[in-house]
């Protein structure tokens, strides 16, 4: 017996194009002025590193720009408008940089470096389904960046709407924060570990609570991996932790970037630290199958006497972390002098908690060579060796 299929009819598809959302630019936007791109249009408006010279259109702190994009046939082939954005005289701090678009849109933060396109480099990387907004958020030592947009297919029609918003967010110096790797360079295989020393403290007059985060950069994107939060600091107070960094055996082989913040998770960033890692080599059996860190911070005691510590890496380039013991608070100077014995450096000039304390030196803008770090405080002085190598 034949049993009638009860799905068996004649059926109507209508397809029906419609915008995915609204792109509604607000009133005091600035427009970005390009014409509409189409059969015929040339794009050298704001096509970035395209053309030479190459051609942005400014943005700045606080700016709202409303803006199109999107693809054309010229002939038989698809021209795609890519629109590049220039801020500069960014201070140190986080650079955010938001965007919301009628199209699946693709957005990159880049360090221009000179700015002629021979140097940059990508700092971040984002994408965004359209009507999702976009947020990135990169913490930044300054300088002038650039900002990409696009769709990520070349099927998206001219013109496309897109509004993008720029904020820049000035360092907050609520903590510090330091990753100091047992070795460098770093080459572990998938399923191994590394270890590391990290240290937290307070430099402000006042007593705070502060979050420390980890995670990894890898192909410009970012993983958190851990995280330690509600660390309880008196003024000048530190603590330290010796962590073992697990890496899963299914972490494809590259480089990646290892980073560390401290503030108020995870949107107020006081302070970062990085440093860069290869995953290379086969696969431990039994090793590691997740990202784990194992270990703590410890409260440092107030020391009992002034000390000045060796500077790690030492030899170093480009930068080396200069650690001290104050027993009371005072005031500290910490020089940094070369084989002249002409000052070159003043990394602490003034009042310091009692605690132990790290700076950084930053020594990319000096020669290679031998350096001495001399530390007066307490009536007493201490120096020590450094060599930087480059």
């Amino acid at each position: 017996m034949a049993i009638a299929n009860p799905l068996l009819a004649t059926y109507t598809i209508d397809i029906v194009s419609y915008d995915p959302c609204p792109i509604i630019c607000p009133p005091d936007a600035i427009p970005e002025g390009e014409p509409v791109c189409g059969p015929g249009y040339i794009d050298a408006f704001n096509v970035g590193c395209g053309m030479r010279p190459p051609v942005f259109s400014p943005i700045s702190n606080g700016d709202t720009i409303c803006g199109t994009t999107g693809s054309w046939m010229e002939g038989e082939q698809i021209m795609w408008d890519t629109d590049w954005y220039k801020v500069i005289d960014v201070g140190e701090g986080e650079l955010h940089w938001s965007a919301v678009c009628d199209f699946w849109s693709t957005m990159v933060i880049m360090d221009a470096g000179s700015g002629d396109c021979s140097d940059f480099s990508t700092i971040a990387w984002g994408s965004a389904d359209a009507c999702d907004t976009a947020r990135m958020v990169e913490y930044v030592s300054g300088g002038t960046y650039w900002l990409w947009i696009a769709p990520v297919t070349q099927t998206t029609p001219c013109p496309s709407d897109y509004v993008t918003w720029v904020e820049c967010v000035p360092a907050n110096n609520c903590c510090d924060v330091d990753m100091v790797p047992d070795n460098y360079p770093i080459s572990v295989p998938p399923g191994g570990s590394f270890g590391l020393t990290g240290f937290v403290s307070n430099p402000t007059p006042n007593p705070i609570i502060t979050d420390v985060w980890v995670g990894v950069i890898y192909q410009y994107l970012f993983y958190q991996i851990w995280d330690f939060p509600n660390i309880a600091l008196n003024p000048g107070q530190g603590v330290n932790a010796h962590l073992n960094q697990y890496v899963p055996g299914y972490a494809p082989a590259g480089s990646y970037e290892y980073i560390a913040y401290c503030g108020d998770y995870p949107d107020n960033i006081c302070d970062s630290v990085r440093f860069d890692f290869t995953v290379t080599g086969g696969r431990i059996d039994g090793g590691a199958d997740e990202w784990t860190l194992k270990g703590r911070f410890e409260a440092v005691d107030t020391p009992s006497e002034f000390a000045l510590k060796n500077s790690h890496p030492n030899p170093f380039n480009a930068t080396t972390t200069i650690t001290y013991d104050v027993p009371l608070a005072g005031i500290v100077t910490l020089d940094v002098f070369n084989l002249m014995g002409q000052k070159v450096a003043i990394l602490v000039d003034g009042k310091v908690e009692a605690g132990q304390h790290s700076v950084t030196w930053d020594a990319e803008n000096y020669s290679s060579g031998i350096y001495f770090y001399k530390l007066t405080a307490g009536g007493k002085t201490f120096n020590k060796r450094m060599t930087l190598l480059k």
